[in-house]
């Protein structure tokens, strides 16, 4: 594998499928569509780790999975290397490159572009523009200053301000409780 093809390996390491797993099912895919060929040497574990910046060990189980395929062998002294194979090597298809998570994703055809985007999920965190962030910094600044105290550990038993109130709204639907 070339310094180029290494460049070309991408791992989602937000996906729930293990990077070592990712890493074979990437390599596979360049052994069945002929981007490796049979005899081709595959980077050492230590050149791989740091220019995918991940675990050696990683690197590692990967090839042990290739290797119980029987796609690569390790040879002493020569490294890991692509096994011949009895079968000729597949039409190269870009989608077999793509992650299952990436090919999950539908034909951006199908989304409406006439209509705004309200909010951007793809990132699961909350879009910034849309927080309010003075008014949140105004609170925290009132809060502070009135009540130092709230920015301590709390007694044991809660604040008794808020016990209280849970024992008024609990009186209130018929269920009598103390504020102890």
């Amino acid at each position: 594998m070339s310094q180029l093809d290494l460049v070309d390996v991408h791992l989602d390491r937000s996906d729930r499928e293990p990077l070592s797993d990712q890493l074979a099912a990437a390599i596979e895919a360049r052994i069945a569509t002929g981007r490796l060929r049979s005899g081709d040497r595959l980077p050492t574990t230590r050149e791989l780790a740091t220019a995918l910046q991940i675990n050696r060990g990683t690197i590692q189980a990967a090839y042990r999975r290739l290797a119980a395929r029987q796609l690569v062998e390790g040879r002493v002294g020569s490294g890991t290397v692509v096994r011949p194979s009895a079968s000729p090597a597949a039409d190269f298809e870009i989608s077999a490159l793509l992650s299952r998570r990436v090919r999950g994703i539908g034909e951006e055809s199908s989304l409406s572009l006439a209509s705004p985007i309200v909010a951007d999920f793809s990132r699961l965190t909350p879009d910034e523009r849309f927080f309010p962030l003075e008014e949140f910094t105004r609170t925290l600044a009132a809060v502070w200053s009135g009540r130092k105290d709230l920015w301590q550990y709390a007694p044991p038993l809660g604040l008794p301000e808020l016990r209280e109130e849970i024992a008024r709204r609990l009186s209130e639907h018929q269920v009598p409780r103390s504020a102890d």
